[in-house]
């Protein structure tokens, strides 16, 4: 596999391009008849590129369907749409995109910390290159829900953390976050499906990922034999409805509301407030309070917010189950 010296695009405004295709037989460069990452080095085809540029090795193609594939789910708690993700590794970095719609959101990090970029995708030309990527072009906002678009990388700081540093363009401190199979749909099979969720939960848990995330995904896959972590098995499988031991004594409070609203993107926040523990979440129930039945800047998904707002608990409204179990007499309003 090719990969890139440096991917350091990830910007608007800098004039870079990352394209995709479907390679063709007798199309310039490798070819594929999988997804495949066209990099485009500045004056290879610059009627298309237009004083863009990209560092890369000798060849001007990065192919992407290493050992790790996609894998096609329904996120079911945050953004609620169908997506389809890929994880590699490029050089020192991994590099994660997801393919929703009509827009592509891609993470890349590395050492020096996290670059984001949306991407909005333009027809195909149909000239060699019929694929999804081609002509997509990288915009200054992400669209996540209604409320229409946000500047990135600072609408991607709210799930995935950290600072964004304007003198580098890099976001200090950001996580990639954990994929639980229980709180996605999958499409097509489950067995390959989990199986490709595993390899990239692997990738996360070992490179960039808050102390929080890399706990999650432990515990998520059964925790270690020795020093063997079982997320790094091949074939080992998520454990269903799965409950971090430190909240084993609430576990209906963590299942019926913290995971589903709150806890992926708490995992990539500070310490202080990554709600891993029962402990952790009700030390900061004034705050939670707040936030969520007064104020109601909490969940912060839309898709979250909606099914906080409008899930029943057996007989009770949720949003009062939720307010009890804080040791408050209501949401008001619920």
């Amino acid at each position: 596999m090719l990969i890139t010296r440096q991917l350091d695009a990830l910007q608007p405004g800098r004039h870079n391009a990352i394209l995709s295709c479907h390679c063709r037989a007798g199309s310039a460069g490798p070819c594929d008849g999988r997804l495949c990452i066209k990099l485009m080095r500045h004056g290879i085809e610059e009627h298309r590129l237009a004083q863009r540029r990209l560092t890369l090795d000798e060849d001007a193609y990065l192919i992407l369907n290493g050992s790790e594939g996609a894998v096609k789910y329904t996120n079911l708690t945050d953004l609620g749409s169908p997506r389809e993700t890929r994880c590699l590794f490029a050089g020192a970095g991994l590099l994660c995109y997801s393919d929703s719609e009509k827009n592509i959101s891609l993470i890349m990090m590395t050492r020096d910390g996290a670059r984001f970029g949306e991407f909005h995708i333009g027809e195909a030309d149909g000239a060699g290159y019929g694929g999804i990527w081609w002509n997509a072009d990288m915009v200054p906002t992400a669209r996540f829900d209604s409320e229409g678009p946000k500047f990135a990388p600072h609408a991607c700081l709210a799930c995935h953390g950290g600072k964004y540093d304007p003198a580098t363009g890099y976001v200090k401190g950001a996580s990639l976050i954990p994929i639980d199979p229980s709180l996605v749909q999958i499409q097509g099979d489950s067995a390959t499906a989990q199986e490709k969720i595993r390899s990239f939960n692997a990738m996360i848990r070992r490179t960039y990922s808050s102390p929080a995330v890399a706990a999650y995904i432990d515990g998520l896959y059964g925790g270690t034999d020795g020093s063997l972590h079982l997320v790094d098995v091949p074939g080992t499988q998520a454990i269903p409805n799965f409950v971090p031991s430190g909240w084993n004594s609430q576990r209906s409070l963590y299942l019926d509301f913290v995971k589903k609203d709150c806890a992926m993107c708490h995992l990539a926040g500070p310490p202080e407030l990554n709600f891993l523990s029962a402990g952790n979440f009700m030390s900061n129930k004034d705050l939670i309070y707040t936030a969520v039945c007064r104020a109601r800047s909490m969940p912060h998904a839309e898709t979250a917010f909606v099914n906080f707002w409008t899930r029943q608990s057996g007989a009770v409204f949720g949003p009062g189950w939720f307010a009890a179990a804080l040791g408050f007499s209501s949401c008001p309003g619920n």
